[in-house]
C-alpha cells in the first residue's frame, strides 16, 4: 500500500531527512480518520431499525457491512502508524507543533477505532489502539490531551469502560507506564461525575473504575483518599461503585504482606463497608452485601471483622427491599460456606464447641493451680543448702519446665479463643435461621428459592434450629401459589413458582434421598431410612402431611428406589424400635404406587392388623391408611366383604382396650372398611352392636375406668360411622349419575338404574339421595342411629347443664363430636341442635371441645350453610373473646376456609378478622395476612366493599372498645395495599360520609388517617375530597387530622411533579392542589376561630414557600425514578 512505501525510509535507521513527507502522512492520516468516520456510520437499513427502537444513551457505532475487509485495512493502517510513532520523528517534522499535530490525528483516529464496537472487537486492532495511545503519551508528550480524550469518550461508550481499563492495565504491567493511569484516576477521582445529568455516563464511569479496581488495584489504592469522598454523592450509583472498589481493594491487600500501615489501611475500608449498610438507598446495602460475599472468597480470612459483618448481615434480613433481604441471604450463605472452624470436621454443633471450651478452660486452669502450688512449694524450700551443684540444677530443670508450661498455656488460651469465636458464629447463624424462616412465605418467589438454599447448607452443617425450619420449609407445598404445579425432579422450568417447587424437591432430595459417593449401595439404603425415619419422629400432624405430598411426588418421579421399601418393609417386620416409623413412611409411599401394599398384602395383615397390630395401635393406624389405597390403582373396585381384611378390621374395633390410641386407630380402620368394602354398613352394624352389648354388660360391674372407656368407644364409633354413610351416599350419588349418564353397561343395567333412580334427570338422582339422608338416616324405621342419637342429645344437653360432672373428660369430647357428626346428617336435626353446640361451644371450660366445635361449625356450614350462616357473630367472637390460643387459631382457620371458598357471606365481620393482623400471636397474624392476600385475588372486591366496616370495627367496634392506635395504623395500611387507584374516588366519599357517624374523638382522627393513605393520583378524587369537606371541616381544629389532611396535600403536590415528567393527562393539576390547600386552611382557621385577617397574612406567606416546596418535591421525584427504575 502507498503507506507503508512512504513509510520504510522514515523507520529505517537511516539519518536522512525526511521533511517533504509530512504532508503527505498528514494527508495519510486524514484520510484514514475520515475513512473510519465514514466506515462507522451504520448502513440504511440499520438507520431504519435505530429510529424504531429508541436506545437509551449507549451510541455506541458499529461498523457498516458494505466496504470487503475493511477491518484488515485498518489494522494494517495503525500498524504503520504504530511503526511511525516509535520512530525518530524529528526527521519528519521540524517544530514540535507541526509533529504534535499529525500525532493529534493519529490519537483521534484510534479513538473513533476504539468508539467502533466492530473494529475494536478484533484483539490485533485493540492491541494495536492501545499501543498506539500508550506511545502516543509516553514518547510524544500528549499525555493530557490524550486522557481528556479517553474521558469525554468514556462518557458516551459503554464498551470503552473494560478498554481504557485494560488500556491502563497494559501501560502499568507491561510497559512500566503510570503516569497514563495515574492521569485517569485522577479525573475520575477529582471530577464531580456523580452530578453529571446523563444517567448512562456515571454506569459507564463506574464499570471503568471497577475494572481498574480488579486489574490495578495498587495504582487505585494511591487514589483512594479521594475516591471516598465520592461516598457523599447524592448519586446512588457512585456510592454503589466506590463500596464495590473497596471490596476489591481488601481482597487485594488481605493477599499482601502485612504491615502496619496495610492493617490501618483495611480496618478504614471495613469501616466504610459498615457504615454503607445503613445506606439509604437500597441498591447500596444490596452492593455492600455483595462485597461481604466477595471477601469471603478472598484470600484472606479476616476473622477480626467477620464477626461484626455478618451481625450487619443479619439485619439486613429484616430490610424493606425484597433485593437486600436476598442478598443478605447470600452473604450469609457465603459466610456459612467458607468459615474457619475446620478443625473437628467443618460441622457447626453447638454443643460440641461449648465442650471443647470447658474441656480446655478446665485443663488451663489445672496448669495454672499446679504452677502456682510448684511455686509456693518451693518458697518453703529451706535456704541451708549452699553447695552451688545442689542448687543451679534443679533451678535450670524448673525453669525449662516453666517455660514449657507457659507456651502450653499459651497455646490452650489461642484454642479457647478457636471455640469461643465458633460458638459465637454459631449462634448469629441460629439468630438468622430464626428470620430466614419467615421469608419461606415472602411473596417474592426468588426470596424463596434463596430461603430455602440457606436453611439446606444450615441443616448440612447441623447447625441448632435448622432441622426446625426444614419442617417449617416442607409446608411450601400447601401455599396456594404452589398447588397443581407439575414437578420433575433434576430439570430447570422457567415459571418463578415451578422453580420454587422444584428447589424444595431438591433440596429434600439432596438431604435425604441422594446417594453418598463413598458409600457402596447397601449403605446408601440404610442412610435414606434412617433418615426418613428421623424425620417422622416426633413430626406434627403438619409435617407428616407435608412430609406426605413430597414423598409421594418423588416417587412418581423414581426418586426414591424399591430398594429403599424393601428396606423399609424389613423393618416393618421385624424391627419393634423402628416399626411405628417404617409403617408411617409405607403408608405414605403407598399413595404413590401399588407395590408399597400390594405386593406383600399378607405382611401388612399379619403384622399390623395381627398379635403386633392389636398391642400397638399406632401400628395399626398405619397400616389401615397403607391399606386404604388397594382401591386406588384398580379403578375403585371394591372388595367382597367376605374377605380376610374386614374379619381383621372388624377384630381391631372390638378389641378391649384402655389405650386412647385406639380412637385414631379406629378412625382408620372404619375409612379402610368404608373405602374398601362394597357393602360396608353390615360389618359396621355388627360392629355397634358388639360394642354396645360389652358396655351394656360392663354397667353392671365395678369396673367404672372400663365402663366409661368402651361407652367412649360406642360414642366414638357411632359418630364417625354417621359421617362415613354420608360420604358412602355421596359416592353412590355421583356413581349413579356417572353410569346413568356415561352409558355404561348394558340394557339390563340400565332399566335397573331406571328403577332405582326413577328415570329422571340428575337433578332427580340427587333429590333422591338427599331424601335418604334426610329421612332414613336418622328417622328410619331399620336405621341403627335412630337408636343412639337421642342418647348423644341427651348426654350433651346435660354436659352444657352441668349434670354429669362426674363423667371423664373422655366421655364429654367424643360426646359433643358424636353430637356434632350426627348433625351434619339432618336438616332437622341439625336445625334443632344447633343452639345447643352454640352454647357448648360458649361454656365449655375445656379448650379441645371449644376447638372441636370450631370445626364441626366449619363441616355443618359445608352441609347446611343457612343455619350457620344466621348464626356467625358466635364464630367471629371466638376471635376475639377467647382466651386459648389454639382455640382462637382453630377458628380463624375454619373462617378463612369458609370464606375463601364461598360457603359463608362475609356480611359486616372482616373487621373481626383484621384485627388478628396485629394478633400477639405470630402464627395467627400470619394465617390473617395469607388469608388477605387470598381474599384480594378475588374478582368481587371484597376488601374493598367492606373497608369502611373494617375501619368502624377496629375504631370503635359494637362492645364500645377500639384496638390500640399502633396496632389500628399498621392494619390499615396494610389493607390499603388492595385497594386500586381507580377505586380512590368512591373510597373518599365512603370515608367522608364515615364522619358524620362519629361517636368520639378517635373515630375521626382514624378516618382521616385512612384517607391520607390513598393516593390522589388524578384530580377527580381530589376534588371529591373537597366537595366532602363539610363532613370533616369541624373536625379540623385538632391538630392530628389537619396534619393528616396535609399530608394529602403533600402527597398531591408530588403527583403533579411527576404528572409534569410523564405528561399523563389523568394526573392531578396545580390549579386543584393550591384550591384544596386554600379551602383546607380556610376550614382550618373557621374550626380554629382564627379572624380573617390573620387568615390573608398566613395565606401570602404560604404562597411565597409554595416554590422551595415544589423544588424539593421536584428533587425527591428523580429520586423515586431512579430507585424505581432499578426495582
Amino acid at each position: 500500500m502507498g503507506l507503508e512505501d512512504e513509510l520504510k525510509p522514515i523507520i529505517s535507521e537511516s539519518d536522512e531527512m525526511f521533511f517533504e513527507k509530512s504532508e503527505c502522512l498528514e494527508r495519510y492520516a486524514l484520510l484514514a480518520q475520515s475513512s473510519v468516520e465514514r466506515l462507522a456510520l451504520p448502513s440504511k437499513r440499520e438507520s431504519k431499525q435505530k429510529r424504531k427502537v429508541q436506545i437509551k444513551k449507549d451510541i455506541a457505532v458499529v461498523l457498516g457491512q458494505e466496504v470487503p475487509n475493511a477491518e484488515k485495512t485498518i489494522q494494517e493502517i495503525l500498524q504503520q502508524l504504530s511503526k511511525l510513532l516509535s520512530a525518530n520523528t524529528n526527521k519528519i517534522w521540524e517544530t514540535s507543533t507541526e509533529k504534535d499535530a499529525f500525532v493529534s490525528v493519529v490519537i483521534m483516529l484510534a479513538t473513533k477505532v476504539m468508539e467502533t464496537i466492530s473494529l475494536i472487537s478484533s484483539p490485533k486492532i485493540k492491541d494495536l489502539v492501545l499501543l498506539i495511545f500508550i506511545k502516543t503519551s509516553a514518547q510524544h508528550n500528549l499525555l493530557f490531551s490524550l486522557v481528556n480524550i479517553l474521558w469525554q469518550s468514556l462518557k458516551n461508550f459503554e464498551h470503552v469502560s473494560q478498554i481504557l481499563a485494560e488500556l491502563a492495565a497494559t501501560s502499568v504491567n507491561h510497559h512500566n507506564y503510570t503516569q497514563l493511569a495515574d492521569e485517569l484516576l485522577q479525573y475520575v477521582s477529582s471530577e464531580d461525575w456523580g452530578n453529571i445529568s446523563d444517567k448512562a455516563a456515571q454506569k459507564y464511569i463506574s464499570k471503568f473504575l471497577i475494572s481498574l479496581s480488579i486489574l490495578i488495584p495498587k495504582q487505585v489504592t494511591r487514589f483512594m483518599n479521594k475516591l471516598i469522598t465520592h461516598l457523599g454523592s447524592e448519586s446512588y450509583t457512585v456510592r454503589t461503585t466506590i463500596v464495590e472498589v473497596i471490596g476489591y481493594l481488601i481482597n487485594y491487600s488481605g493477599g499482601l504482606e502485612q504491615t502496619e500501615q496495610l492493617r490501618n489501611q483495611i480496618i478504614e475500608y471495613f469501616d466504610i463497608i459498615e457504615q454503607r449498610f445503613m445506606d439509604s438507598h437500597y441498591i447500596v446495602r444490596a452492593k455492600v452485601l455483595q462485597v461481604c460475599q466477595m471477601i469471603c472468597t478472598g484470600p484472606a480470612k479476616f476473622p477480626k471483622q467477620r464477626p461484626r459483618l455478618v451481625d450487619l448481615a443479619i439485619g439486613r434480613l429484616e430490610d424493606k427491599a425484597s433485593n437486600v433481604r436476598r442478598n443478605a441471604m447470600k452473604a450469609l450463605l457465603m459466610f456459612l460456606e467458607t468459615h474457619p472452624y475446620n478443625l473437628d470436621g467443618g460441622e457447626l454443633v453447638l454443643s460440641h464447641f461449648e465442650n471443647k471450651c470447658q474441656v480446655i478452660a478446665n485443663t488451663i486452669q489445672s496448669i495454672i493451680s499446679k504452677a502456682t502450688e510448684e511455686i509456693q512449694n518451693n518458697q518453703s524450700i529451706s535456704q541451708e543448702i549452699k553447695s552451688e551443684e545442689q542448687e543451679n540444677q534443679p533451678t535450670l530443670d524448673k525453669s525449662e519446665e516453666i517455660e514449657q508450661e507457659r507456651d502450653l498455656v499459651i497455646r490452650y488460651k489461642m484454642e479457647l479463643q478457636y471455640y469461643q469465636d465458633a460458638i459465637r458464629f454459631v449462634k448469629q447463624l441460629e439468630t438468622a435461621i430464626h428470620l430466614v424462616v419467615q421469608l419461606l412465605f415472602s411473596t417474592n418467589r426468588q426470596e424463596v428459592i434463596d430461603a430455602i438454599k440457606f436453611l439446606v447448607q444450615t441443616e448440612r452443617y447441623k447447625i441448632n434450629g435448622s432441622k426446625q425450619a426444614i419442617h417449617k420449609m416442607m409446608h411450601l407445598v400447601w401455599q396456594p401459589s404452589y398447588q397443581n404445579i407439575s414437578i420433575n425432579t433434576g430439570q430447570e422450568s422457567n415459571n418463578l413458582e415451578n422453580k420454587v417447587m422444584q428447589t424444595l424437591y431438591d433440596a429434600f432430595l439432596q438431604l435425604y434421598i441422594n446417594p453418598i459417593e463413598n458409600m457402596n449401595d447397601k449403605e446408601n439404603v440404610n442412610r435414606v431410612c434412617n433418615n426418613l425415619l428421623e424425620l417422622v419422629d416426633k413430626a406434627s400432624l403438619a409435617d407428616l402431611a407435608s412430609l406426605e405430598k413430597i414423598l409421594v411426588v418423588l416417587v412418581q418421579n423414581k426418586s426414591i428406589n424399591n430398594d429403599v421399601i424393601a428396606k423399609l418393609r424389613n423393618l416393618y417386620l421385624k424391627s419393634s424400635k423402628d416399626r411405628r416409623g417404617a409403617i408411617l413412611i409405607l403408608s405414605m409411599l403407598s399413595l404413590a404406587s401399588r407395590s408399597v401394599v400390594g405386593d406383600d398384602i399378607d405382611l401388612f395383615l399379619k403384622i399390623g392388623l395381627g398379635k403386633t397390630g392389636l398391642s400397638d395401635f399406632v401400628v395399626a393406624k398405619y397400616t389401615c391408611d397403607a391399606l386404604k389405597t388397594l382401591t386406588k390403582f384398580n379403578g375403585n373396585k371394591r372388595l367382597s366383604m367376605s374377605n380376610n381384611l374386614f374379619e381383621r378390621l372388624e377384630g381391631l374395633l372390638t378389641v378391649p382396650t384402655n389405650d386412647l390410641e385406639w380412637f385414631p386407630a379406629a378412625q382408620s380402620a372404619l375409612n379402610a372398611i368404608y373405602l374398601l368394602g362394597d357393602q360396608p354398613s353390615i360389618i359396621v352394624t355388627e360392629i355397634i352392636k358388639k360394642i354396645t352389648r360389652s358396655t351394656i354388660e360392663k354397667a353392671g360391674t365395678t369396673d367404672s375406668g372400663s365402663l366409661e372407656f368402651e361407652f367412649s368407644q360406642l360414642l366414638f364409633v357411632i359418630g364417625h360411622v354417621a359421617i362415613k354413610e354420608i360420604e358412602l351416599l355421596e359416592i353412590v350419588e355421583a356413581d349413579l349419575k356417572r353410569r346413568k349418564f356415561g352409558n355404561i353397561g348394558g340394557e339390563g343395567a340400565q332399566e335397573e338404574l331406571a328403577m332405582v333412580s326413577g328415570g329422571g334427570t340428575e337433578d332427580d338422582i340427587g333429590d333422591l339421595i338427599a331424601s335418604i339422608r334426610d329421612n332414613q338416616l336418622l328417622y328410619g324405621a331399620q336405621s341403627l342411629l335412630k337408636l343412639y342419637s337421642p342418647i348423644v342429645e341427651s348426654l350433651c344437653k346435660k354436659i352444657n347443664d352441668g349434670e354429669i360432672s362426674t363423667f371423664s373428660q373422655t366421655i364429654k369430647s367424643h360426646s359433643i363430636i358424636a353430637l356434632s357428626k350426627l348433625m351434619c346428617i339432618s336438616f332437622e336435626y341439625c336445625e334443632s341442635n344447633l343452639p345447643l353446640l352454640l352454647a357448648l361451644l360458649r361454656n365449655s371450660k375445656d379448650q379441645v371441645d371449644r376447638a372441636n366445635i370450631a370445626i364441626a361449625l366449619g363441616d355443618i356450614s359445608v352441609c347446611f350453610n343457612r343455619l350457620v350462616g344466621e348464626n356467625l357473630g358466635f364464630l367471629y367472637e371466638r376471635l376475639t373473646m377467647d382466651s386459648n390460643i389454639n382455640v382462637k387459631r382453630t377458628m380463624l382457620m375454619v373462617l378463612t376456609h369458609l370464606i375463601l371458598n364461598g360457603m359463608i357471606k362475609i356480611k359486616s365481620h372482616l373487621g373481626e378478622l383484621a384485627v388478628c393482623l396485629e394478633d400477639d400471636d405470630s402464627r395467627i397474624s400470619q394465617l390473617t395476612k395469607l388469608f388477605f392476600y387470598e381474599l384480594a385475588t378475588k374478582a368481587d372486591n371484597v376488601i374493598y366493599n367492606n373497608i369502611p366496616d373494617i375501619i368502624s370495627t377496629l375504631s370503635f367496634n359494637k362492645r364500645g372498645t377500639s384496638i390500640e392506635q399502633s396496632k389500628f395504623d399498621k392494619i390499615v395500611k396494610f389493607l390499603f395495599q388492595f385497594i386500586k387507584d381507580k377505586q380512590t374516588d368512591n373510597i373518599v366519599e365512603k370515608l367522608c360520609m364515615r364522619f358524620r357517624s362519629v361517636q368520639i374523638p378517635r373515630q375521626a382522627c382514624d378516618l382521616a388517617f385512612c384517607l391520607s393513605l390513598l393516593p390522589y393520583k388524578n384530580d377527580k378524587s381530589l376534588l371529591k375530597l373537597m366537595s366532602m369537606m363539610p363532613t370533616y371541616s369541624q373536625y379540623l381544629s385538632d391538630t392530628n387530622i389537619y396534619k393528616y389532611f396535609s399530608e394529602i396535600s403533600v402527597k398531591a403536590k408530588h403527583n403533579v411533579n411527576s404528572s409534569g415528567v410523564g405528561g399523563n393527562s389523568a394526573s392531578v393539576s396545580t390549579t386543584s392542589v393550591v384550591e384544596f390547600e386554600t379551602k383546607l386552611q380556610q376550614a382550618r382557621d373557621r374550626a380554629t376561630g382564627k379572624s380573617e385577617d390573620l387568615m390573608e397574612v398566613e395565606d401570602v406567606e404560604m404562597d411565597e414557600s409554595e416554590n422551595v416546596e415544589n423544588e424539593d418535591e421536584l428533587m425527591d421525584e428523580d429520586e423515586e425514578e431512579i430507585y424505581s427504575d432499578e426495582e
